[in-house]
């Protein structure tokens, strides 16, 4: 059994840490953060395990560590513990130990196969994921039900492990476990999981940090049935404070503070076979190298960006398809699937706002600059991957959104297609706006139903 206990907060100042932040955003009481003291986790992974199962399970310890003060250690259960923490020990501060039994285990995650003493089962395969139950999908190689099932078996330990200490809290009174199956491929209670087949991918990522850094190992995750070309647009070095939820990156490079679209190059680099180019520029001095909008083409853009003033700049380029990854300072994430036209576009979904949200409002759009936690930023960044995924390998399937806050459980009413928004900054229903789309991609006046 392999002990890690993360080392992370002892680095930084904690009026800085943008955890705690997010915690006192929820309702938490400043007293009680100051009383967080980490539980124990100790997560099984039966013999046997397939690739989904290790790739869910290396996810789900990666990101438990990264909630520290809430998670005190993690042990792996494992005949192989260390393959399933990887590198982790060079992405973030830990002290790894072998252990034979686990002290103060709070909460017991199983991988896969239930045992006797889990409070918890999780599983992930193909598109989909679940909790309670074994997932029916077959592994094909697909990392979004993997990878997604290790940020909400994240969040599910979370829940225990705050509530069990803070049991009178008003934040515990608002969690509620997610049981069943879940799919992302038709966002419904399902095991629906399509095959999946090599993916060329040719796009353009702004905004490498927390959602982007989901994206980014989401998409380091197929390996060998990925290529093609990605650019990442971002400006923004790795420092202490910022990589918690940057999960591609290594120490060393936060504490050098490398620009974040190096390392996550590195990443992808020694995992997939993609043409990766790095512009250490924002999203407006590499969009005007182009001085035309008419001439920007481009034809997949993934957002992971805290400015709703840059997803309205990408929109108004008009690139075929827009997916956008949003995190909220409410616990809570947004995915929009934009084609132009075809309904509301992401200034419709991300309108100028009148006025901050009230600290009472229990789900506010996602924020500004939003303080944000691990698996809800990996979450969203896989949701993004695998949207990006669907779109390259099938044309388009239409635009679409999903909503999720951690508290709860994932909801299929939190999906649905975006309305048309009155004060949509980008003007996306003004006739020359979307004959100018039109022109761009080779579109008739009544042909933006399909993309392929």
């Amino acid at each position: 059994m392999l002990r890690l206990e993360p080392r992370y907060l002892e680095r930084l100042d904690p009026s800085k840490d943008r955890m705690r932040r997010m915690f006192e955003t929820l309702g938490a009481r400043p007293e009680t953060l100051g009383q967080l003291r980490g539980g124990s986790v100790i997560v099984s992974v039966p013999d046997g395990v397939t690739a989904a199962r290790r790739l869910a399970a290396a996810q789900l310890v990666d990101l438990l560590v990264r909630l520290q003060p809430v998670v005190g250690a993690v042990y792996i259960d494992a005949r192989e513990p260390r393959a399933i923490a990887g590198d982790l020990e060079r992405r973030f501060p830990l002290e790894t130990s072998d252990e034979t039994t686990a002290e103060g285990v709070v909460v017991a995650i199983a991988v896969g196969a239930k045992t006797e003493s889990c409070d918890i089962l999780i599983d992930g395969a193909g598109w989909c994921l679940s909790i309670g139950e074994v997932c029916a999908a077959d592994d094909d190689g697909n990392p979004i039900g993997p990878m997604a099932i290790g940020a909400v078996g994240a969040a599910e330990a979370f829940k225990v492990l705050f509530g069990t200490a803070h049991p009178g809290e008003p934040l515990v009174g608002r969690f509620m476990p997610h049981t069943g199956p879940f799919s992302l491929w038709d966002r419904l209670a399902s095991w629906t999981s399509p095959a999946l087949p090599p993916v060329h991918l040719d796009a353009i990522l702004v905004g490498v940090g927390g959602v982007g850094a989901g994206i980014v190992t989401t998409l380091g995750a197929l390996g060998e049935r990925l290529d093609g070309r990605l650019v990442l647009v971002d400006d923004d070095p790795l420092d202490i404070y910022n990589f918690n939820r940057v999960t591609y990156a290594r120490v060393e490079e936060a504490e050098r503070e490398v620009l974040k679209v190096e390392s996550a190059r590195d990443y992808l680099s020694t995992r997939v076979h993609l043409d990766v180019e790095v512009v250490p520029e924002q999203y407006r001095s590499f969009t005007r190298r182009i001085r035309s909008r008419i001439d920007r083409r481009y034809p997949l853009v993934m957002m992971g960006v805290d400015q709703d003033a840059i997803r309205w700049e990408v929109q108004r380029d008009l690139p075929k398809v827009l997916i956008d990854g949003a995190t909220g300072n409410q616990g809570n994430c947004r995915i929009d699937t934009v084609q132009f036209g075809e309904a509301g576009c992401i200034g419709c979904s991300r309108p100028p706002r009148p006025r901050p949200a009230e600290p009472a409002e229990c789900d506010a759009p996602p924020a500004l600059h939003a303080p944000s936690i691990s698996f809800l930023s990996a979450f969203a960044g896989t949701v993004v991957a695998g949207e990006a995924i669907r779109v390259a390998t099938t044309g388009w399937r239409g635009p679409r959104y999903l909503e999720h806050t951690f508290a709860y459980p994932l909801n299929p009413d939190l999906a649905g297609v975006a309305g048309f928004h009155a004060g949509c900054p980008v003007d996306c229903r003004n006739p020359m706006v979307l004959r100018a789309y039109r022109s761009k991609w080779g579109f008739g006046e009544q042909e933006t139903s399909s993309v392929a």
